[in-house]
């Protein structure tokens, strides 16, 4: 039995306390096992485009896997 990756999915709920409103993204199809270093690239580009006072970044990466026979 083979598996193969049928779509992965980066989840990202960025918060910020001068705001109510958190912001959420979704990007479908990323590489699955993200490194470190590109997860904290995400990182650092969503803080260059948000405010600097944000007080909470949860990134998520979640994946579908097929089976074949």
């Amino acid at each position: 039995m083979k598996q193969a990756l049928k779509s992965s999915k980066l989840q990202m709920k960025v918060t910020n306390p001068a705001s109510e409103k958190a912001i959420h993204r979704v990007i479908n199809n990323v590489a699955p096992d993200l490194s470190d270093g590109q997860l904290s690239a995400i990182t650092s580009s969503l803080k260059s485009l948000t405010d600097d006072d944000i007080q909470d970044i949860v990134i998520a990466v979640s994946s579908q896997v097929e089976l074949e026979k």
